[in-house]
C-alpha cells in the first residue's frame, strides 16, 4: 500500500491542499474519536474518490491501525436506513404476525439481517467515512470479499450477499 506522504506528493496541485489539511485531521485523530467525530464525508468520483479514499484508507493503516474504521457509500447508508425505517415495515408480518407467503417472510427476514448487521457495524465503528459514489465501476472490488475470522452472523451475511449477487443483483 501507497503511504500517505506518497499520496500528497503525487495528487494534482487541486488536491494537495485538501490532502494535507485532511494529514492535520489525522494527527489529532484520537482526541476527535474521543469527541465523536470520527466522521468523514465527502462527494468526489473517480480518480479524485480513489486518491481521497486511498489517502484516509493509508493514514488509517500507518498511523491508527487499532482505528476501526468503516468506508460506505452514501445511497447504501440512505439505502439501508430507509430499509430499517419503512421497508420493513412494509413487508413484515400482519397484525397477526405471519407472513402472506413463504417468499415474503424471506425477503423480510433478509433485509432485517442485513439491515441489522450494517447499523450494528456503524454503531460500533470508531470512523464512519461516507462518500458520494457517481456511479460506473466501484473503486474497491469487493465480489471475492471474505471475512477474515467472521462471527456466524457476519458469515451468514456474506454468504447471503454473494447469493445475491450470483442471482444477478447489485447495488
Amino acid at each position: 500500500m501507497i503511504d500517505a506522504a506518497a499520496f500528497i506528493e503525487q495528487a494534482p496541485v487541486q488536491d494537495q491542499d485538501l490532502l494535507l489539511r485532511l494529514n492535520l485531521y489525522f494527527d489529532v485523530l484520537d482526541q476527535r474519536l474521543r469527541h465523536g467525530q470520527g466522521w468523514f464525508i465527502f462527494n468526489a468520483a473517480g480518480s479524485r474518490l480513489n486518491r481521497i479514499a486511498g489517502f484516509i484508507q493509508a493514514k488509517l493503516a500507518s498511523d491508527h491501525a487499532s482505528v476501526d474504521s468503516y468506508l460506505m457509500p452514501w445511497r447504501d447508508f440512505a439505502l439501508s436506513a430507509y430499509v430499517n425505517e419503512v421497508g420493513l415495515a412494509e413487508i413484515g408480518p400482519g397484525k397477526d404476525g405471519s407472513f402472506s407467503s413463504e417468499a415474503q417472510k424471506r425477503e423480510f427476514e433478509l433485509a432485517r439481517h442485513v439491515t441489522e448487521d450494517t447499523c450494528a457495524r456503524l454503531m460500533y465503528s470508531d470512523m464512519l467515512v461516507l462518500i458520494r459514489w457517481h456511479g460506473g465501476t466501484w473503486p474497491f472490488p469487493c465480489p471475492n470479499w471474505a471475512a477474515i475470522d467472521a462471527d456466524e452472523s457476519t458469515a451468514e451475511a456474506i454468504a447471503d450477499w454473494h447469493y445475491w449477487v450470483a442471482q444477478g443483483y447489485c447495488f
